[in-house]
């Protein structure tokens, strides 16, 4: 009976014979083999069993899965079965042998054995009672097979768009990424010359420049344009590289390209944002600096002139407010499209704030030559501007600074232009001034109140000083009001003439007239209570409080913190602050009303006068300008104008009173026409409230 001997897989371990003819040989350590013979044969051997020096396996398995029969080459296989000579295949194998069997047909079949893949053909020998089996090592064809199917996987699922091109410069192969970018199918872009894709733009030299960098280097990459199939001129990403035989030398081209629009036109909107403003699509503060820089050093080096124009739209806050955000947005960019169409397209247009915009004129010959754009300009923006169906008008102030006359540098020229700009509106608006040199003193002072204008809140240095109002005949003190001063240690006492358009403009007006108000109604708290008698109090309202969704709440709670009655307290309204007939305005003057609060319209006459307002609003009292009593009983037109307003109110059983009365004669005229209170000079100055006391009567 054969003897088996249990051998380690990793020796190198040899099988020929059969079951009952086995010899074994086991390597030594000087490198010979020693065999062990069992039992000789008894007949003579199957061709099969001469394959032992086949460099590929070849093994006989019985119908029951034993192995009978493998040769050296078979040793691999084995070891991976954990088996040998004698012992069954593991079940993978012995369902092929079965199934050689039963169908009597010889197949084939792929298994892996550790890192090797083996081919294996199995032909049944029914007569003999097994099946032979033959295989090859077919591990490293499936490795190229592998890469070439990678490498094909990899060609087609590309996100970029692959050409390969011949040196006859026609394509000769691309891929799936291709044909979408491009829009080409493939079977109709193979075998067209690559010229067929350029977009013409670029002319030969480029691409002669191009090849020849592959030519030379091995390769070239950088952005073209091409185009589509459908005509379609896109940016793309290109790389080119060369591919030589075995020789070296360059037998093809592959190309690799991505399709960049989406890339670029994420760059245009990042650019846009940076250089851009948003709402009007005219340069924003940043690109103006920058543009002006370069106008600047241009200027310089040619002996040229460069123009800026600081451009503020008047009373713009008034139309934002009253007629809302949304209006006023749609406003700035009406204006910006009339600035770019008042100026040339060398010129620049930049909103550099809420209603500030900015013009650089380059290359300019001379100052009239800037005057004809300023009044362009200001006769473009002033012209009606239709906003869902209604007119609104708006008009600019204008201040142009000129280099290098006015200044050298970007920074001084900003700040004179700015200085120009705050002249113009001084003096009236809706004109544009030159800057001058003796213009800085002034802009300085109003930079420098601008600044300290918060801190003054802050640190309650606005104090209330109070003017007397009198009966016309009597000359009876019938109310006070009560007018702002700020206090300001280094400048002294400052008029409201000085700093109230300019909190109106920082938004600090609201705070402002709330601590008027509060510190009026205390003052007047503590009259009544030293039993003296102010009488009405006349608090200045701007339209900006009316316009507030809180104001007659925050009124409310400031007469009850104070104790103050509501029909001692008097708000005085400008004509300018009710061109705004918003049902919400008329609501919150009533229920003023109703708690006993009177109205009266300050500087009537003076802007918008309208009777319509008179007819529906609570008012009580119209106020003579003092503009119409400065001249009388001289002034002829004045005497007409104050008469007219008295007649006016008198037929509307509203009471009237002339401010700014400073001699007798005034008195006497207007006395003669009907007034019924009077204030100014003649009866008192505004004084701080300690000065009052000897004058009011006793309640």
């Amino acid at each position: 009976m054969a003897r088996y001997l249990k051998l380690k897989r990793e020796w190198p371990v040899h099988y020929a014979g059969h079951r009952d003819d086995s010899i074994l040989e086991l390597p030594r350590h000087d490198g010979q083999a020693d065999s062990l013979c069992y039992r000789a044969p008894e007949k003579r051997p199957d061709p099969i069993r001469s394959s032992d020096e086949n460099p590929f396996p070849v093994l006989s398995i019985a119908r029951d899965g034993s192995v009978e029969y493998a040769n050296r080459a078979s040793w691999y296989l084995l070891a991976d079965w954990e088996t040998e000579v004698g012992q069954r295949v593991p079940i993978r194998c012995a369902l092929l042998v079965d199934e050689a069997f039963e169908t009597d047909k010889s197949l084939e079949a792929e298994l892996q054995a550790g890192f090797k893949t083996y081919q294996l053909v199995f032909v049944p020998k029914a007569d003999k009672g097994r099946v032979d089996v033959f295989g090859m090592d077919v591990t490293q064809r499936k490795e190229v097979e592998r890469r070439l199917y990678q490498n094909s996987q990899i060609f087609e699922s590309a996100s970029e768009g692959i050409m390969v091109v011949g040196t006859d410069m026609r394509i000769h192969d691309v891929n799936g990424s291709f044909c979408t970018i491009t829009g080409y199918e493939r079977e109709e872009i193979l075998g067209e010359p690559v010229q067929v894709l350029q977009d013409g733009r670029q002319d030969a030299a480029f691409y002669e420049e191009l090849w020849k960098s592959v030519r030379e280097k091995g390769s070239w990459q950088g952005e073209i344009r091409d185009h589509r199939k459908n005509g379609d001129l896109y940016p793309k990403w290109l790389s080119i590289n060369g591919l030589a035989d075995s020789d070296g030398k360059i037998n093809r081209y592959v190309g690799l390209f991505s399709d960049i629009t989406t890339i670029k036109l994420s760059e245009e909107k990042l650019h846009f944002m940076a250089h851009y403003d948003s709402l009007t699509g005219v340069a924003n503060r940043r690109y103006f600096r920058e543009l002006l820089d370069r106008n600047i050093a241009y200027s310089r080096r040619y002996a040229e002139q460069t123009a800026v124009m600081f451009i503020d739209l008047d009373a713009f806050k008034f139309v934002n407010d009253s007629r809302g955000h949304l209006t006023g947005d749609a406003l700035l960019v009406e204006i910006a499209k009339r600035l770019q169409r008042s100026v040339r397209e060398s010129d620049t247009v930049a909103r550099v704030g809420g209603d500030e915009f900015t013009v650089i004129l380059p290359g300019i010959t001379d100052a009239p030559s800037t005057l004809l754009v300023a009044q362009k300009i200001l006769r473009k923006i002033s012209e009606p501007i239709k906003i869902d169906g209604n007119e609104v008008f708006i008009s600019a102030s204008i201040g142009i600074a000129i280099f290098p006359d006015d200044a050298i540098d970007s920074e001084t020229l900003l700040r004179n232009a700015d200085a120009a700009l705050y002249n113009a509106k001084e003096s009236g608006k809706n004109c544009y001034r030159f800057f001058s040199p003796d213009m800085n003193a002034r802009a300085l002072e109003q930079i420098l109140l601008r600044s300290a204008l918060r801190k003054a809140l802050d640190e309650h240095e606005f104090v209330v000083h109070y003017q007397p109002m009198v009966d016309s005949k009597s000359g009876d003190l019938v109310g006070l009001e009560a007018l702002v001063r700020w206090q300001k240690s280094d400048l002294g006492l400052i008029g409201p003439d000085r700093f109230i358009a300019l909190a109106e403009e920082t938004g600090l007006i609201n705070e402002l007239s709330e601590q008027v108000l509060l510190s009026a109604c205390s003052q007047g708290r503590k009259w009544l209570d030293a039993g003296l008698d102010p009488g009405r109090i006349a608090v200045n309202i701007s339209g900006h409080q009316l316009r507030r969704d809180d104001f007659v709440d925050r009124i409310s709670e400031i007469i009850a913190e104070t104790g103050f009655p509501a029909r001692n307290l008097e708000f005085e309204i400008t004509e300018s602050a009710l061109l705004d007939d918003a049902p919400e305005i008329l609501s919150r003057l009533r229920r003023l009303k109703e708690m006993g609060i009177s109205f009266a319209i300050d500087d009537f006459g003076t802007k918008y006068s309208s009777l319509a307002y008179l007819k529906i609003l609570p008012i009580d009292k119209l106020k003579i300008d003092k503009s119409f009593v400065w001249g009388l009983p001289k002034d002829a037109s004045g005497m007409k104008l104050a008469s007219a307003i008295i007649a006016i109110a008198s037929s509307m059983n509203l009471l009237v009173i002339a401010e700014g009365i400073e001699t007798i004669e005034q008195a006497d005229a207007l006395r003669s026409k009907g007034c019924d209170f009077f204030q100014g000079f003649l009866f008192g100055p505004a004084v701080p409230p300690e000065e009052l006391a000897g004058r009011l009567p006793r309640a």
